[in-house]
């Protein structure tokens, strides 16, 4: 009850405070950066890279880097074990530990390898960096629609893999198909770290919208984002408009309060009186996810966010030094994430009613440990906090979808949505599913982008 109070008490306080910097703040008006060298080639030599084509890429993994993840793994020391009644109240429980060390001594890591060469892979270098992409093309004889899948974290383009059959699948039935583009974040899987500080999403849309246009050649796209991905996407819609047919998130966060005051009146309104502003499927959401969860959710669960935001080099020193310590990092977000009462369970019945098996979310490690991407990754964190406007637009009138998931960590109820997207063309709740749309739920995820597809105008 007391946690209540102050969010009560404190709403006056934010208020005012936000009223003030809106009478005293400029318009936010957003327009593509300049180009800026954040790898470690001179100026010269990253604008001359930027004029290569992009080179054919593969995942290979060495005797030598498997003897090294296996002897980390068999060298482990185990920490001290709580009970097994705390489950996952304590982070990822230290009881499983020898299971899943054992779990990872069993991968076959050229079996990894194999799985993640399904589709063909390049590299090209963009603003100094060397940006890794998978593409895979439908059939010829359609009309073809670009169609951009961006991670987030603790995410990869993994995600995508049982996604891209079905959405090529599913358009076919429409009458078109996707060229479908699935990059590698900067600084994330095997997209080249920034040497320089300043790789903020903002540099990230210009960098993908850079490949889409420059290098492949779209005039136009579509552009789909989960987690940051659905940030650097709102930044791509944001500063390239006239790129974009439209966009697709299954992450939509609440507008900046800073740029729209109608948010927190919209915000109490769908909290005190749901049923006048939601729809069904948005209270059952709203019961689990409502105003005041969230808050309390950043409380109980943002504590990761706040360390990487501030502190990403120190942490991720220790993370990128230990398979285990990596796996166990990650892995507890995707459990908690895909739905947070994993986190009350025992751990043999949480991880047996996850949509995904634990070698797929290893797979997903191991990206992050072959590549030793986990502190530039975390990185992220730390350069979205250092500007002030972190949102690309007050609104965009670009044709927009959004996929809401009952346990996704973020709600914004359709009516707040539209306060931001308004040309809103598609929107999806699902009362099942959590954060990671396309890895759990490949089908849904997939239907969902067709259909908003459907309602553009290619």
């Amino acid at each position: 009850m007391r946690f209540y109070k102050v969010v009560i008490l404190s709403i006056p306080v934010l208020v005012f405070g936000i009223a003030v910097h809106r009478l005293t703040r400029t318009p936010l008006k957003q327009s593509p950066p300049d180009w800026k060298n954040f790898g470690q080639l001179s100026d010269e030599e990253a604008k001359k890279a930027a004029h290569r084509s992009s080179r054919q890429f593969q995942v290979e993994v060495s005797d030598e880097e498997i003897k090294d993840f296996r002897d980390r793994l068999t060298r482990v020391r185990f920490p001290p074990a709580m009970e097994e009644e705390v489950n996952l109240t304590y982070g990822f429980p230290s009881h499983a530990l020898p299971g899943l060390r054992d779990s990872m001594l069993s991968l076959d890591l050229h079996k990894w390898a194999v799985k993640l060469n399904t589709y063909k892979q390049y590299k090209v270098n963009i603003f100094g960096l060397d940006i890794h992409y998978a593409m895979v093309s439908g059939n010829a004889g359609l009309p073809r629609i670009p169609l951009l899948l961006v991670h987030g974290w603790p995410g990869s383009f993994y995600e995508f893999y049982s996604a891209i059959p079905l959405l090529l699948k599913k358009a076919a039935e429409n009458g078109f198909t996707y060229d479908i583009i699935v990059p590698s974040l900067p600084g994330y899987g095997y997209s080249e770290a920034p040497y320089r500080s300043g790789c903020s999403p903002r540099y990230m849309a210009a960098m993908l919208n850079e490949l889409m246009t420059s290098h492949l050649g779209y005039k136009q796209y579509v552009s789909q984002g989960g987690d940051w991905g659905s940030f650097v996407t709102e930044w791509i819609a944001g500063l390239y408009p006239q790129n974009l047919l439209g966009f697709h998130v299954n992450m939509c966060a609440p507008p900046g309060l800073t740029h729209d005051l109608r948010v927190l009146p919209y915000q109490i309104a769908t909290t005190v009186l749901p049923s006048y502003f939601m729809s069904e499927e948005e209270i059952e959401i709203s019961d689990y996810k409502g105003m005041f969860s969230q808050y309390k959710w950043l409380i109980h669960e943002g504590g990761y966010f706040h360390l990487q935001a501030t502190k990403p080099d120190t942490v991720g020193t220790g993370i990128s030094d230990s398979p285990l310590g990596l796996a166990v990092y990650i892995m507890e977000k995707f459990y908690t994430w895909t739905d947070d009462s994993t986190v009350t369970k025992p751990m043999k019945q949480a991880i047996s009613d996850l949509p995904f098996t634990t070698e797929d979310v290893l797979y997903n490690v191991l990206i992050y440990w072959h590549s030793n991407s986990m502190m530039s990754s975390m990185r992220l964190y730390k350069e979205s906090m250092g500007e002030f406007d972190v949102v690309p637009f007050e609104s965009t009138d670009v044709p927009s979808g959004v996929l809401f998931s009952k346990y996704e960590i973020t709600f914004s109820p359709k009516i707040v949505a539209q306060l931001k997207y308004t040309n809103l063309k598609h929107h999806k709740v699902s009362l099942k599913g959590g954060h990671f749309a396309a890895f759990e739920m490949p089908e849904l995820f997939s239907d969902e982008v067709v259909s908003f597809t459907e309602k553009l105008n290619y």
